[in-house]
């Protein structure tokens, strides 16, 4: 197994008492998000005279710490098992899981009864910048065999060698995870005296966060309405590094659990229709902008979803229905920042930048 540093029953103790004060009392502010250049500049946006009532606000979710806003499901995750009694035998556990949320797991782990933790793979691996971040955690990666998902391998795998199963995919916990964060920004948005109501945004992964803004952000602002929209990949080819294509949402589908229910069910979560307009080669420039002129260091998530938001907005002039998105006289969009752009170190992502 990985190298992984022994904590005290003291020193476990100690790290519950900091990660529950940081989760559930000092969760970072949300961000101001320029309009990007391109939009700023664009007719279709000068001519609707939209420069003085269009608002883009992040919650810096890259900001937790060491973690991402993985690091809310996997905690409630983690948390309910071990009142269940699942830590008792000092398990190994296997995540199906090649990002943020095993990184975040890894983490958590050591100061759970757990002897370590191993990131079930698909065959044709991961870059090494997030094998790093999995190493920095004191996570074990692992791989399927050649043409089995890592999602499904898990299972044969766990119950083969009597390890704990942790799959984020189907644990309601990876939803109510995120009632804290879905709190703490409805509560930022009243202190920032932002009524109205806004547009919540996110990024389809296991669709938790897009599921959570529908089940609590209404439970918790109460200035107004919030309408829920969610931002994917144009196409395989076109996919964008820690996002889904609309194919990839076909995979939900075959592992059940709530990725299945939003997948068959998106109407139900969603006021506007999954945007898959943008291309790859926009969000990488628009990744470039955020984070070399703005001092904004999202991942490519992070820009694929401020791009997507652009995207909505432009629709909908073009559309004449500015009315679906206004939030009385602005138009504010809410933007869930899952990750920072340092593990991201695929081929295409990095020769973007040279």
């Amino acid at each position: 197994m990985i190298s992984r540093v022994p904590l005290t029953d003291w020193e476990k103790q100690e790290k519950k008492e900091r990660v529950a004060g940081l989760l559930n009392h000092d969760l970072p502010p949300l961000i101001d998000v320029p309009i990007p250049r391109h939009v700023r500049d664009a007719d279709w946006f000068h001519k609707s005279d939209l420069g003085s009532i269009v608002e883009i606000i992040g919650f810096p979710a890259y900001r937790i710490g060491p973690y991402s806003g993985k690091v809310l499901p996997a905690y409630a995750i983690l948390r309910a098992d071990e009142k269940a009694g699942k830590h008792d035998d000092c398990p190994v556990l296997v995540c199906p899981s090649s990002g943020n949320f095993v990184k975040d797991v890894g983490f958590l782990s050591l100061m759970y009864n757990i002897r370590g933790v191993i990131a079930m793979l698909n065959s044709g691996g991961v870059p090494p910048g997030k094998l790093h971040h999995m190493v920095m955690a004191g996570v074990e990666p692992a791989y399927a065999p050649k043409g089995v998902l890592g999602t499904d391998f898990a299972y044969t795998y766990a119950k083969e060698h009597g390890h704990l199963l942790v799959d984020q995919y189907v644990r309601e916990e990876s939803i109510d995870g995120h009632e804290l964060s879905m709190r703490h920004i409805a509560f930022q948005m009243m202190h920032r005296r932002a009524y109205g109501g806004f547009n919540f945004g996110s990024v389809v992964g296991t669709c938790s966060t897009s599921m959570a803004g529908k089940k609590y952000l209404p439970r918790y602002y109460m200035s107004g309405e919030v309408r829920n929209f969610a931002v994917a990949s144009k196409d395989k080819k076109e996919r964008v590094p820690g996002s889904r294509a609309p194919e990839n949402l076909l995979e939900l589908e075959s592992i059940g659990g709530f990725g299945a229910t939003f997948y068959k069910n998106q109407k139900d979560f969603l006021e506007f229709p999954l945007i898959t307009s943008v291309l790859k080669s926009d969000a990488f420039a628009l990744n470039q902008e955020l984070v070399q002129i703005y001092d904004i260091p999202v991942g490519p998530t992070g820009a694929l979803l401020v791009e997507g938001a652009c995207q909505l907005l432009k629709r909908a002039v073009e559309e004449d229905s500015l009315k679906s998105l206004m939030n009385g006289k602005t138009i504010r969009f809410v933007l869930f920042f899952m990750d920072n752009y340092m593990p991201y170190d695929e081929e295409d992502y990095v020769a973007f930048f040279r």
